[in-house]
């Protein structure tokens, strides 16, 4: 069973050192609570300290701060109208040997990746490997004509929700992460096999159901789905770049393969998993302080956050130091999901908004860094979780190459659709507006300036990102390059 915890695998260190941080400041002592520190009822959160207007603020947008809170947030769908549910009960139709099918094509990638000929940028799929993808598709037959159909049968946008209890906080599990994985994995190689044929319709009809799977996401709030939701969408966009390389497609088709790339809002996803991950951990200080062992077994039935002797600290602190510690894990929260809110980081097109919105992350950077250095029982759980929410700051957070893969995806089939009304490529992407794009793409990596566009003599083209300037090229295009997406006619056909 996928689990919630995964993402917290990078804490494992900062876990063990707690041993180092309480034997340096007594914490860790088996000795009665510290003259003033009360007992558990005493922490409780006073609505009229500091930490307790925090909690009130973040109510009164109406978001959750108790598991229970969470649990209800995340809206329910009526059952006959949630295509989540309609997926599980696709599952059944999975065939007994799934494991040992997909254990045949790991090998046999394997094997390929380990020889000369190894190259992720061929757009057909190697020889090595046909006969273990042609006998996955064979075998999931019926499985993948009802994914499919569920794609047909569905409206844009429609909200979905797995059974998932939040109530579990960090034991809550999440088999459908992998699952849904391992069948836009299957679509994706079913695209590959029809572009093989020569058949772009049903090429193109398997990534449409992949994307129809990633958005059963939408909406659910950690971390670890909206990076599962991510993963679905860059090996379908690397299957997108073979297409355009591979035929010339109609502007229908063009037409329906960019609106499935704009349909996925990259910001809220994002600002609902920092709001999720926020509740968690307020949650789970909570019941540290104050639950019986049954509670803390329930949120964390592995032990794998509360150990013993991290409880009895948390147990003991004092309320000011607690205030400290949680006013400074909430507002790092709080100074996120607002970016989020505010479109980051589907980046807005002023280059001036963009440079606030950047200059705004830094510094939320620059105060962690604050705490990231000598360890400091004062900001225990802000130093354990921050370090790993602060990946998702970064220039090398999955949110940046996101936003950077819609850029450029949209804006090669918005050139592909110029070119097919116009029968020549654009001069400049100033053209393609309003036309053909809403707005000038522009790239994350390069302070929300345009994306960078290079025209061919023989019909070819080129964008990147400013990024791709400190990466090594491993293949020639195209290629799974997370910062370019080429183009070139002239190998259609082949």
């Amino acid at each position: 069973m996928l689990n919630y915890l995964i993402h917290f695998a990078s804490l494992t260190v900062a876990i063990v050192c707690l041993h180092v941080i309480f034997l340096s400041t007594g914490c860790g002592k088996d000795e009665s609570s510290p003259k003033g520190s009360g007992d558990a009822t005493s922490h409780s959160s006073d609505p009229e300290s500091a930490y307790g207007k925090e909690l009130a603020k973040i109510k009164s947008l109406g978001e959750p701060t108790t598991l229970a809170e969470l649990n209800t947030w995340q809206k329910e769908v009526p059952s006959g109208e949630n295509p989540a549910l309609a997926y599980l009960e696709s599952r059944k139709s999975i065939p007994s040997n799934a494991n040992e099918l997909y254990g045949n094509y790991q090998k046999a990638y394997s094997k390929w990746r380990r020889s000369k000929s190894y190259n992720p940028s061929i757009i057909a799929i190697h020889p090595s490997l046909l006969p273990s993808v042609r006998a996955q598709l064979i075998a999931h037959n019926a499985h993948i004509n009802e994914l499919l159909n569920l794609q047909a049968n569905s409206l844009p946008n429609q909200p979905a929700r797995f059974p998932v209890d939040w109530n579990n906080g960090f034991s809550t599990t999440l088999p459908h992460l992998a699952w849904l994985k391992q069948d836009a994995t299957l679509l994706i190689q079913r695209s590959r096999i029809f572009a093989d044929a020569g058949n772009a319709g049903e090429a193109i009809r398997s990534i449409l159901a992949a994307h129809h799977l990633a958005h059963l996401l939408d909406g659910e709030p950690s971390f670890i789905s909206v990076n599962q939701q991510g993963s679905i969408f860059w090996a379908a966009d690397a299957q997108i770049e073979r297409l355009l390389n591979r035929f010339t497609l109609n502007d229908a088709q063009l037409l329906a393969l960019h609106q499935s790339i704009a349909s996925f809002n990259v910001p809220a996803q994002y600002a609902n998993a920092f709001i999720g991950e926020r509740c968690v951990t307020i949650s789970a200080e909570e019941i540290a302080r104050t639950g019986n062992p049954a509670e803390i077994q329930r949120i964390d039935n592995e032990g794998f956050l509360l150990e013993e002797k991290l409880i009895q600290h948390l147990k003991n602190r004092p309320e000011a130091e607690r205030d400290l510690d949680m006013i400074f894990y909430v507002e790092f929260h709080e100074r996120m999901i607002s970016l989020f809110k505010s479109g980051y980081p589907n980046l807005p097109a002023s280059h001036e908004k963009y440079k606030e919105t950047w200059e705004n992350l830094a510094q939320i950077s620059e105060r962690n860094k604050l705490i990231s250095g000598n360890s400091n029982p004062k900001y225990i759980l802000s130093q354990m979780l921050l370090k790993t929410f602060t990946k998702e700051t970064g220039k090398d957070s999955n949110h940046w190459r996101w936003a950077l893969q819609q850029q450029l995806a949209g804006t090669a089939i918005a050139i592909e659709r110029y070119r097919l009304a116009n029968r020549k490529l654009p001069q400049s992407l100033n053209q393609l507006v309003p036309q053909y794009l809403s707005s000038l793409p522009v790239d994350p990596y390069n302070e929300g300036k345009q994306l960078r566009y290079s025209a061919g003599a023989n019909g070819s083209f080129m964008l990147s990102s400013i990024e791709s300037d400190n990466q090594k090229p491993k293949h020639p295009h195209p290629a799974p390059d997370t910062y370019t997406f080429g183009v070139n006619p002239a190998w259609r056909g082949r």
